[in-house]
């Protein structure tokens, strides 16, 4: 569909990606494989867009996604790399067989089922251990990991390939807790070393807790920084420490197009609650596009978008499926005008979007409605 007929679209920028993939690769190092996490719709950037290009870079040896079904869909889609089950099984494990699909277990459940699937289908599990060190969701206790590790390491038809932990605040400038964290799981390894068990991958944190040293391990997962999202000053300033020129570009361009202009009044309301009152005469752009395409509701008069090259403030609540902008000193504005939502400038970049709502980076992007075009450029 045209673009003139579509009420918005999102341009993906196969160049920033590329970019930002090879930049992890610099940080990880040469004995560190990238696993580029490609989760709930590529972060919203649409998977059928981002996972090929993943599964074709040099630079890539795996992809992650959280469950079972994502890992299907990558096989759907054509994906030839390693798929890393980082989450929960949902669906039947079964259905992974010979496709070479690595799942997480963290139950001595987990472990008997997928052993008497394998005997019952005469074929092989791998799995990774997922160790819970600190941050209390999934995984199983750092103190009875080792028990774990042993019954998937004598199983006959489950192969153990890989163990990890998750860290919960990398970013954070204190470190200890993540510190912390990496001694309980580096206490672990050597536990399993001395038991005698040999395991191919370990890792332990994504690209942002590089900085921390968890580029000692064989794998990092890579999520945020793929799409280019500003990572903390922090965390950046200590990249820079050893490659100067280290920086990620945002992939992501949402862009809409004005429906139609109206001049209102001083003192005349925009919007529901009548939250914005002209302060002068007003020309007011309205857009087809509302919260439920994923433009937060939080961020009414607070937000801008680009208007031929100048910032223009979003006045009003912003509505279902309408939002309203104040276009009156941009000059030659007309119906059609294309507008962009979300872009690398400043003021509508993914983190200053994020930052208006009062939310994490990752929910303005993974909020995107998924009927949106996702475009390659």
């Amino acid at each position: 569909m045209p673009h003139s007929q579509q009420r918005s679209w999102i341009e993906i920028s196969e160049k920033a990606l590329n970019h930002n993939l090879s930049t992890l690769k610099k940080l990880a190092g040469d004995s560190t494989a990238l696993v580029t996490v490609v989760k709930a719709n590529a972060y919203g950037h649409g998977v059928d867009i981002i996972a090929p290009i993943c599964d074709t870079h040099p630079d890539v040896t795996w992809l992650g996604v959280v469950g079972i079904q994502e890992a299907l869909n990558l096989r759907a889609l054509g994906m030839k790399k390693p798929i890393l089950v980082l989450g929960y099984w949902d669906a039947d494990p079964a259905l992974i067989t010979n496709k070479n699909i690595i799942l997480s277990v963290h139950t001595t459940q987990q472990l008997k089922q997928l052993e008497e699937l394998g005997k019952t289908n005469n074929t092989v599990f791998y799995v990774h251990i997922k160790v819970d060190t600190g941050l209390s969701r999934l995984g199983v206790p750092v103190d009875h990991a080792i028990d774990l590790i042993k019954q998937a390491d004598q199983a006959k038809h489950v192969e153990l390939n890989g163990i990890f932990t998750h860290l919960s605040a990398p970013n954070d400038p204190d470190q200890q807790h993540a510190r912390g964290q990496l001694k309980k799981f580096d206490s672990l390894l050597e536990s399993i070393k001395l038991a005698g068990i040999t395991v191919p991958h370990t890792h332990a944190g994504a690209s942002g807790s590089l900085h921390i040293g968890t580029n000692g391990y064989t794998l990092v997962r890579t999520g945020t920084s793929i799409y280019g999202y500003k990572t903390s000053s922090f965390v950046m300033d200590q990249y820079h420490q050893q490659f100067p020129d280290a920086q990620f570009k945002p992939i992501l361009c949402w862009k809409s197009k004005i429906s139609t202009l109206r001049t209102i009044k001083t003192g005349t309301a925009v919007g529901y609650n009548t939250s914005w009152k002209a302060p002068r005469t007003t020309v007011v752009a309205t857009l087809p596009i509302g919260y439920y395409d994923g433009y937060p509701h939080a961020i009414s008069n607070k937000a801008c978008a680009m208007i031929k090259g100048r910032l223009a403030p979003l006045i009003g609540e912003v509505s279902m499926n309408l939002v309203t902008f104040d276009v009156t000193d941009i000059p030659n504005v007309c119906v059609e005008d294309v507008v962009t939502l979300i872009g690398d400038y400043d003021g509508i970049r993914i983190n200053d979007l994020a930052l208006c709502a009062g939310v994490r980076q990752n929910e303005i992007p993974t909020r995107l409605n998924n009927n949106i075009k996702r475009i390659l450029v």
